[in-house]
């Protein structure tokens, strides 16, 4: 599956560094089709949403003014369409799961992927969120798993 047209991605992020490799990893994709489009604070993000469209918001859960799951949750509040990747330094299942049930289209561990994982997890979530509610209710995330 391919995404078509310019991908317009917000990232929510307050590590220079780790923004810098996700800067680097959609710039070097090759059909130059990613805008990276970079905050620190969920209060910027809130307000770039504001400004205009994105495609996908890439999201830290961990930034100076919101911690853990509510930084989601005030996020899909405000940009229910929106599909939201979270970025994690954690192998946490729980606050994974917690994460998907909380709306988010997928997650990326910090560290774990290469640019063709990014890429693929930033077009996943996109398409599923373009399909019909029915549709998407079937597919969830690939990373999913059910809670025993």
């Amino acid at each position: 599956m391919v995404v078509e047209g310019r991908v317009r991605a917000l990232l929510v992020e307050d590590d220079l560094g780790y923004t810098r490799l996700v800067q680097l990893a959609l710039e070097g994709e090759p059909s130059g089709r990613f805008t990276l489009l970079h905050v620190e604070r969920l209060k910027e993000a809130l307000n770039r949403i504001k400004v205009g469209p994105v495609e996908v918001i890439l999201l830290d859960l961990g930034l100076p003014d919101s911690q853990g799951l509510e930084t989601l949750k005030t996020l899909r509040k405000r940009a229910p369409h929106v599909p939201v990747v979270v970025l994690t330094a954690l192998d946490d299942r729980e606050m994974v799961l917690d994460a998907l049930e909380c709306g988010a289209s997928d997650y990326l561990v910090k560290g774990t992927y290469n640019r063709e994982i990014l890429i693929r997890t930033i077009e996943q979530a996109i398409e599923r969120a373009r399909r019909p509610p029915a549709e998407g209710a079937a597919g969830g995330s690939p990373h999913a798993e059910s809670r025993d």
